[in-house]
């Protein structure tokens, strides 16, 4: 299966346990449980949560215009997505339907309804932000405790620098480097994904790559993963030359067998390194 795809239809499972685990929980403090009621609940737990998070994933997360806005302008046009989706799946009442209850007949249920189900919807929106912004590996790791109880990894560690950054940056200003940087780094992750490596960190013009020992040496995949981002940079030479007069970047991996040992992130750090 595709890399990509993979990592998206994992991310839509754990919505979907999380949407159906917040419509057991919503039922229960709201209306006390019940078989029926039950049944409502996790009917538009499951349907919320599937609908939303496919809409995030396999729509939005496409969508350029939206990644270029800023945080709380992102987080206001997704939610004004999810609040359609809301609305229009109330009102086809398909919990009711399926549990076979009757359906919401005033708008106060309605509404309050609705508000339940917003609540919820901005807490993923929140979610999802906010692992754009720090990466879903470091937000795992911090709500699982990750990083209170480190462990030692074999890891294989990838270091790709940006050639000509100073001389570019000088040219574009400090606006246009960080656009530039940008469009640079959101392409080389879709090549770190399409190899399941993890971004650990992005230090000024450099990308630092991770694996797991196991899963770094399937195909020889961090150099596979080098491979691919200067294919993709060349791929996307017309786009650099029309948006910043500029050809893509050079990445710069002098590939080795360095050794590298280290705490990265609350972990001992073991494996073969790529350095700059």
């Amino acid at each position: 299966m595709n890399a990509r795809l993979e990592r998206k239809l994992q991310r839509l499972a754990a919505v979907l346990v999380a949407g159906i685990l917040s419509g057991v929980a919503i039922t229960l403090s709201a209306f006390g449980g019940g078989a029926a009621r039950l049944t409502v609940g996790i009917t538009y737990g499951f349907l919320l949560a599937g609908v939303i998070g496919s809409v995030e994933l396999f729509v939005l997360e496409d969508w350029d215009w939206v990644k270029r806005l800023s945080f709380l302008s992102n987080l206001a046009v997704r939610s004004a997505i999810y609040a359609a989706i809301i609305i229009g799946i109330q009102l086809l009442q398909p919990g009711e339907r399926i549990a076979d209850v009757a359906p919401q007949d005033s708008l106060q249920d309605f509404w309050s309804s609705f508000a339940r189900s917003a609540i919820v919807a901005v807490l993923v929106n929140l979610g999802f932000g906010i692992a754009n912004l720090i990466g879903s590996r470091a937000l795992l790791n911090f709500v699982t405790g990750r990083y209170h109880a480190p462990v030692e990894e074999d890891r294989f560690v990838l270091f790709v620098d940006i050639a000509g950054s100073t001389g570019l940056a000088e040219r574009l200003g400090g606006i246009g480097i960080h656009r530039f940087l940008d469009r640079t780094f959101r392409l080389l992750t879709q090549s770190v994904v399409d190899y399941r490596g993890e971004v650990l960190n992005y230090v000024g013009d450099e990308i630092i790559v991770t694996w797991p020992e196991q899963s770094g040496a399937v195909d020889c995949r961090p150099l596979r993963c080098f491979v691919a981002m200067r294919r993709t940079l060349q791929k996307a030479a017309p786009q650099f030359e029309r948006e910043f007069a500029a050809p893509p970047p050079f990445p710069l991996s002098d590939l080795g067998t360095l050794p590298i040992r280290g705490r990265v992130d609350g972990i001992d750090v073991v494996g073969i390194g790529a350095v700059a």
